[in-house]
C-alpha cells in the first residue's frame, strides 16, 4: 500500500464509500422500522376505534358488539390479532380469535397508565404489540379497558425482508462504487503510466525530452525533467569537450618528451619510452572513464554494434598485420547499444585488441540479444586463462605475461565502463582452448 498510489487511493476510497453504505444502510433500516411499527400501531387505532364504536351496553347491564369487525383475523382462532373489552378485572367481552383465553390484566394496567402502546404475552406465548384504552359508555357506570393487541412477527418479518434487501442492493451498489472507484483513480494515474513509458523511452535511447500533452497539474513537473534532461546533455557534451582538451595538452608534452629521448643511449630511451606510454594508457583510461560517467546511468543514446565492430577489425587487422590473425564478425545489423559510440568503442577495441595480442590465428566476435540485454562474446585461440586468473584478469594493472607492451589497464577498462551501463564483463575459458570475454550490455530497440 506504501508503494503504490493506485492501491492506497482505492482502499481508502472504498473505506470511505463502504463506511458511508453501512452507516446508511443502519439509518434506512431504522427509519423503515419505525415506519412500520408506527404503521402498525396506527392499524392497531383504527381497530381499537372499531372496537369503540361498536360495543354498547345492553339493557341488562350486559355488553355485546353491535357491529361486529370486518377483518377475518378476529374470527380465526389464536390468529395472532387480539381484543377484549375488560372493567380492569374481569374480562366482559373478547374476539374469537381468542377462544377460551385471557390477554394478561397485569400487564393492561401498564399499557394505560404509560405512554403509548406497550407489549404483553399472548397465547401460545407470542409477543404481542398492544394499545389500550380506558372508556366509558353510556348505561354503564364503571370505566372500560378496550384493549387490542396483535402479533409483532409481522412487523418484524417485514422489516427482516426489507433488511436483506437493503443489504443486497447496497453490496451490489457498494461492487458498483469500487469497480467505478478503480476505473476512475486507473484513468486518473494514467498520465504517470505515461510519463513512465516516455522515461523509459528515453532511456532505452527512442527519444530524447518528454513529449508534451499532459494534464495541467502534471506539466510543470514534466517540464522540470525535459530541463533536467537538456542541463544532463549540455553537462555531457561540456565533460567530453573538456576530456578531450585535457588529453590533448596532456598527450603533446608526453609526445615531445617521447621524442627527445632519442638523445639518451637506447636502453634508458627503453625505459622512458615504456613510463610514456603507460602514463597515456592511464590519461586515456581516465578520461575514458570521466567522459562515460556523465551519461551511462542516464543517456538517450543508441549505437549500431555492427559498424563499430567492422572498423575496430580493420585496424587491428592492420596494427598486426605481421601475425597474419583472421578475425570474423558475426554480428547483426539490428542490433544496438543503449550508450555512447566511443564507450562501445572502447569497450570492444579493449577486448579484440587485447584477443589479438595472445592468439595464435583466429579471433571470433559474436553479438546477440538475449533478455534485454547485448551479449558480445570475443573469442581467440590463445592459451587462455586459468580459472583463478580470470576472476583477477579485470584488476586495474594485472598482467600475466610481461612479453606484451602495455599497463594491464585494457580489460578493466572495459570492467568500469560496463558497470557504468549496469553491465559486466566475466572471462571463461573457451571451447579451443582459449579465452572467451562475455561483455554484458543494455541493448537498445
Amino acid at each position: 500500500m506504501r508503494h503504490s498510489l493506485r492501491i492506497r487511493l482505492t482502499i481508502l476510497a472504498a473505506a470511505w464509500t463502504i463506511l458511508a453504505l453501512v452507516a446508511g444502510g443502519l439509518v434506512l433500516s431504522f427509519a423503515f422500522r419505525q415506519t412500520v411499527e408506527n404503521a402498525f400501531d396506527q392499524r392497531l387505532d383504527d381497530i381499537q376505534l372499531g372496537v369503540i364504536s361498536g360495543v354498547e351496553a345492553q339493557p341488562d347491564g350486559t355488553l355485546a358488539m353491535t357491529r361486529p369487525l370486518i377483518d377475518q383475523r378476529f374470527s380465526q382462532v389464536f390468529s395472532g390479532w387480539y381484543w377484549q373489552i375488560s372493567d380492569g378485572q374481569t374480562v366482559l367481552l373478547r374476539s374469537r380469535s381468542l377462544w377460551d383465553q385471557e390477554l394478561e390484566n397485569t400487564a393492561v394496567g401498564a399499557i394505560v397508565d404509560g405512554d403509548g402502546p406497550g407489549y404483553l404475552r399472548g397465547p401460545r406465548e407470542r409477543k404481542l404489540r398492544s394499545i389500550a384504552a380506558e372508556i366509558t359508555i353510556p348505561r354503564r357506570a364503571e370505566p372500560l379497558v378496550i384493549l387490542v393487541a396483535a402479533d409483532i412477527s409481522e412487523t418484524r418479518r417485514e422489516v427482516r425482508s426489507f433488511n436483506a434487501l437493503l443489504a443486497i442492493s447496497l453490496g451490489l451498489l457498494g461492487v458498483g462504487l469500487i469497480v467505478a472507484i478503480l476505473l476512475q483513480v486507473t484513468l486518473g494515474l494514467r498520465p504517470l503510466q505515461r510519463l513512465r513509458n516516455d522515461l523509459d523511452r528515453i532511456r532505452a535511447g527512442e527519444a530524447g525530452k518528454l513529449d508534451d500533452g499532459y494534464p495541467a497539474e502534471i506539466h510543470p513537473l514534466v517540464e522540470a525533467m525535459n530541463a533536467v534532461l537538456e542541463h544532463n546533455s549540455e553537462m555531457v557534451r561540456r565533460a567530453r569537450a573538456h576530456a578531450g582538451d585535457l588529453a590533448h595538452g596532456l598527450k603533446t608534452p608526453l609526445s615531445i618528451l617521447k621524442g627527445e629521448s632519442t638523445d639518451f643511449d637506447p636502453e634508458k630511451s627503453a625505459r622512458i619510452d615504456r613510463q610514456i606510454d603507460t602514463m597515456s594508457r592511464l590519461i586515456d583510461h581516465h578520461l575514458t572513464r570521466a567522459a562515460a560517467t556523465g551519461t551511462a546511468s542516464f543517456t538517450a543514446a543508441r549505437t549500431e554494434v555492427l559498424p563499430v565492430a567492422t572498423e575496430i577489425r580493420t585496424s587491428l587487422l592492420q596494427l598486426f598485420a605481421e601475425q597474419n590473425l583472421e578475425i570474423s564478425l558475426s554480428v547483426s545489423p539490428d542490433l544496438y547499444f543503449r550508450g555512447e559510440r566511443e564507450d562501445l568503442e572502447e569497450m570492444i577495441g579493449n577486448l579484440m585488441e587485447n584477443a589479438c595480442k595472445w592468439a595464435q590465428k583466429k579471433i571470433c566476435v559474436t553479438a546477440m540479444v538475449e533478455n534485454n540485454s547485448l551479449r558480445i562474446n570475443v573469442v581467440d585461440d590463445g592459451p587462455g586463462l586459468s580459472d583463478d586468473e580470470s576472476k583477477s584478469a579485470v584488476e586495474r594493472g594485472r598482467r600475466f605475461d610481461s612479453r606484451n607492451s602495455g599497463s594491464g589497464l585494457g580489460l578493466a577498462i572495459v570492467s568500469d565502463i560496463s558497470a557504468l551501463y549496469g553491465g559486466e564483463i566475466s572471462l571463461q575459458r573457451s571451447k579451443t582452448g582459449g579465452l572467451q570475454a562475455i561483455l554484458e550490455l543494455p541493448a537498445a530497440t
